[in-house]
C-alpha cells in the first residue's frame, strides 16, 4: 500500500510550539562543534570515518582544553590558566584561577557564534573571538567540568547550564552575552538510598533527543542509579525509575542512553577489580534493571574516571581509563550491541572532558528549522475491505488490526466520516448503496493519506422484473 504522510503530531513537551516564527539563532543538529575532540593529549577527528585519533608529542599539554567553533575549527585553547587563540596568541590579559582539571568549561553563546563563555573557579568570562577580548561577567558560578550539563533551551535563544554537585544543584540560563541564575535544586535525602551530602560527583547524560536523562554518582560504593525525563522548556527533571545495583560495584563511573533510546549503558568497577560495561533495556519508557546484560568485562589494576560520549557518527565512545583504551558502542541490525576496541592510548590518559551541548546531536534543536518527521519510519495500519462489493441490503466489512492506537476515515457521497475507538478486528459500514472509499489511516498519532484509496461498493436495489403476458397466453 503506497502512502503519503500529510500530518504528524509531536507528543513530547518541547514540541508544542513548532509553528512559532523562525528564529535567527543557529541550528546545531549534528553540529560541527563536535567534529574534533581533544582529550588528555589525544585528538579525535570525526571528519574521517572511522575517526582519526592522534597523540600529542608534548605531554606538558595533556591538560589543554579546546574550543571548536561552528565550522569544526579549533579556535580557542585554555592552557595553564590562560586563553589562547587559533594561532596560540594570548586572548586578553586575564589570568585564570583554574587549579584543577575538574574545572574550566567552554560554552558557546546561544545567539552569537563569535562569543564564547568560559567558566573558571567561581567566575565566568565572555570571550569575543573576533575582537580577541575577554571580560569577566559573573562571580559565583562554580561549574564543574565533570558534573555540568549544558543544553539549548527549547526556544534556542538561551542555554540551560546545570551544575550538579553535592546536595544542591544550580541551574542557570546563558543568553547572548550574559548569565542568570534560575534556581537551586536541593536533593532530598528521602529520595536517595545513599545520602547526597556524601556524594560529590553526580553525572548526568541527556539522551540524543534531550527528552530523557540518566544519572549516576561516581562516589565510592554509591550503586544507586536513576532515569527519567527532561524538559528543555522548563529545565526540570522528572524521575521515572531508580535502582540499586548493590554491593557488587565499587564505583559506577558513568551511564548513557543509546541513540535510539532502546537501552542504557553503564561503565562500572566491580569490587573484584573488573571494569564492566553493561546494558539495561528500556521498554515502554522504563528501564528493566533486572535484565542486565554484560557487554564487556576485563580485570584491571587501576581506578580512573571513564567518559561516555556521543559521536557525530552515531556511535558512543567510551574512555576506558583503567584499560588505557577507547572503545565504541553501537546497536546493529539485529538489535544487539556491537562493542569494539578502537584505540589503545598506551598509557593512563588524563580524561579531560568535552565542552559540548547535549542538543548538538538532536535532529531538531531549534524551532524554525525544517521539521523532522517522527512518522518517517512508521507505517499505516493494514485496514481494508473484506469484500469490495456487497449486494443491496448487506453492509461492507472493514478488516482492522486487533490491537493498537489507530483510526480511519472514509468518504461517501463527498462527505468524510471518521471511525475511532475501534475495539474489534472489524468494523461494519455502508447503510446506503453507493461507493465507500477509505482515504486516511491514523496510527500512533501519525495520519497517512492513501494515494490510492481503498474502495467498496454497496449495490443498489434491483427492481423486481415485470412479466408481461401476451394476449392469448
Amino acid at each position: 500500500m503506497e502512502i503519503k504522510r500529510q500530518l504528524f503530531r509531536l507528543t513530547f513537551a518541547v514540541g508544542i510550539n513548532m509553528m512559532l516564527t523562525a528564529l535567527s539563532f543557529p541550528c546545531q543538529a549534528q553540529s560541527k562543534h563536535a567534529a574534533i575532540w581533544y582529550i588528555g593529549g589525544f585528538t579525535f577527528d570525526f571528519n574521517t570515518s572511522p575517526p582519526t585519533i592522534t597523540k600529542s608529542e608534548d605531554r606538558e599539554h595533556d591538560t589543554d582544553n579546546w574550543y571548536i567553533d561552528e565550522n569544526g575549527k579549533h579556535v580557542l585553547t585554555e592552557r595553564q590558566n590562560r586563553i589562547y587563540d587559533e594561532d596560540m596568541q594570548p586572548v586578553g590579559s586575564v589570568e585564570l584561577e583554574n587549579n584543577t582539571i575538574y574545572r574550566g568549561v567552554f560554552i558557546e553563546s546561544p545567539a552569537d557564534d563569535s562569543k564564547v563563555f568560559y567558566f573558571d573557579d567561581n567566575k565566568c568570562y565572555l570571550i569575543d573571538i573576533a575582537s580577541k577580548t575577554i571580560n569577566e561577567l559573573y562571580v559565583g558560578c562554580n561549574i564543574g567540568a565533570v558534573s555540568h550539563t549544558a543544553v539549548l533551551h527549547s526556544e534556542c535563544d538561551k542555554i540551560w547550564l546545570i551544575d550538579a554537585e553535592n546536595e544542591e544543584w544550580q541551574e542557570y540560563l546563558l543568553y547572548a552575552d550574559n548569565i542568570k541564575k534560575i534556581r537551586t535544586i536541593k536533593l532530598s535525602p528521602d529520595n536517595y538510598k545513599y545520602q547526597p551530602t556524601d556524594a560529590k560527583w553526580w553525572r548526568i547524560n541527556l539522551s540524543i533527543d534531550c527528552r530523557h536523562y540518566t544519572l549516576n554518582n561516581m562516589s565510592t560504593n554509591f550503586s544507586e542509579v536513576y532515569y527519567g525525563d527532561f524538559d528543555r522548556a522548563t529545565g526540570l527533571f522528572t524521575r521515572k525509575a531508580s535502582f540499586d545495583f548493590g554491593n557488587k560495584y565499587f564505583k559506577i563511573y558513568n551511564s548513557i542512553i543509546a541513540p535510539d533510546n532502546s537501552r542504557i549503558y553503564y561503565i562500572a568497577l566491580t569490587v573484584e577489580d573488573h571494569l564492566q560495561i553493561f546494558e539495561i533495556p528500556i521498554e515502554n519508557g522504563f528501564p528493566l534493571f533486572e535484565q542486565k546484560n554484560v557487554v564487556s568485562d576485563h580485570k584491571v589494576h587501576f581506578n580512573g574516571y571513564c567518559g561516555m560520549h556521543y559521536g557525530v557518527d552515531g556511535k558512543i565512545y567510551v574512555l576506558e581509563t583503567a584499560r588505557k583504551l577507547c572503545s565504541s558502542l553501537s546497536v546493529n541490525e539485529g538489535n544487539e550491541t556491537d562493542y569494539k576496541e578502537i584505540y589503545n592510548f598506551g598509557r593512563l590518559m588524563l580524561a579531560r572532558f568535552n565542552n559540548y551541548l547535549s542538543s548538538w546531536f538532536m535532529d531538531l534543536p531549534c524551532y524554525g528549522a525544517p521539521p523532522i518527521d517522527p512518522c518517517e519510519n512508521k507505517t499505516a495500519s493494514d485496514i481494508h475491505f473484506e469484500n469490495s462489493f456487497v449486494c443491496h441490503g448487506d453492509r461492507l466489512s472493514v478488516v482492522c488490526p486487533n490491537d493498537g492506537d489507530y483510526s480511519f476515515s472514509y468518504t461517501y457521497d463527498g462527505i468524510e466520516n471518521r471511525v475511532d475507538n475501534i475495539r474489534d478486528g472489524s468494523v461494519i459500514i455502508g447503510e446506503l448503496p453507493g461507493i465507500y472509499s477509505i482515504t486516511k489511516v491514523t496510527s500512533d498519532g501519525c495520519e497517512f493519506v492513501l494515494q490510492e484509496p481503498q474502495t467498496g461498493e454497496v449495490g443498489r436495489e434491483i427492481p423486481t422484473p415485470t412479466i408481461i403476458q401476451e394476449p392469448g397466453e
